[in-house]
């Protein structure tokens, strides 16, 4: 968690650090920088439809539900790479780096989540849980747990 109490809370991904994505400071204030220049756009129904696999199963485990997303972005983020915001009902912003595989002559891609950035607790309204109105669809239930399937330990 960075920054102050009104900013929103920042969750850096340990996968992104094991990558050498976001292990020094300059990596995650590049990132940040580039988050700041993103425009989002409303067409978030749509943005996968054309998509990488890889960035379409990414996203859905980390949002649970590609419609439950309200906002997208993508910036280019250097040669073959693409850094891509989610903005999902409960008003927090993932961001993947959608990149050409190393070494394979960009005819494999991957997703790797990097960043999570969730509201304050100040701002939240009171209240609302995740099965709320404003991130379920009529006749739609939200998973327990999104993107992670149910594991019984003995």
């Amino acid at each position: 968690m960075t920054g102050p109490p009104s900013a929103p809370r920042r969750t850096w991904i340990p996968l992104g650090r094991r990558l050498r994505l976001t292990a020094t400071a300059a990596q995650r204030r590049e990132i940040l920088a580039a988050a700041a220049r993103m425009t989002w756009t409303d067409a978030a129904a749509d943005a996968f439809r054309h998509s990488a696999a890889p960035l379409r199963v990414v996203a859905a485990a980390v949002v649970g539900d590609l419609a439950q997303l309200r906002q997208v972005a993508v910036i280019d983020f250097g040669p073959g790479r693409w850094l891509v915001g989610l903005h999902d009902c409960l008003e927090a912003r993932h961001y993947l780096l959608d990149q050409d595989s190393p070494g394979s002559g960009s005819w494999l891609r991957e997703a790797i989540y990097l960043l999570s950035e969730r509201p304050p607790p100040a701002t939240r309204r009171r209240g609302l849980t995740k099965d709320s109105s404003r991130c379920s669809r009529p006749g739609h239930r939200r998973a327990r747990h999104p993107g992670l399937p149910r594991v019984r330990y003995r």
